[in-house]
């Protein structure tokens, strides 16, 4: 198994919403992170399974930013539908 590091938690509380940088979140199994807006029902992939969390590596954003500038990468992520 991959072992890495969390360096930043962002969830929303809805569609709308901007995301927020937390400390800290509690992962709810089958269910993503409390108060998100996913693990609410809010969400277009609310409970879908295998959707509760995306993990995004830094190495891939840190190589857009590299190759298209620092305000050239907006990272937004999708849930992956099965």
């Amino acid at each position: 198994m991959a072992e890495g590091v969390v360096v930043s938690i962002h969830p929303a509380s809805g569609a709308t919403e901007p995301r927020r940088g937390v400390d800290e979140a509690r992962a709810v199994p089958g269910r993503g992170l409390e108060g998100d807006r996913f693990s609410e029902g809010r969400g277009t992939f609310s409970g879908r399974p295998d959707t509760e969390l995306n993990l995004v590596e830094a190495e891939g954003v840190e190589s857009l930013a590299a190759e298209l500038g620092p305000h050239g990468v907006f990272v937004s992520h999708r849930r992956p539908v099965r």
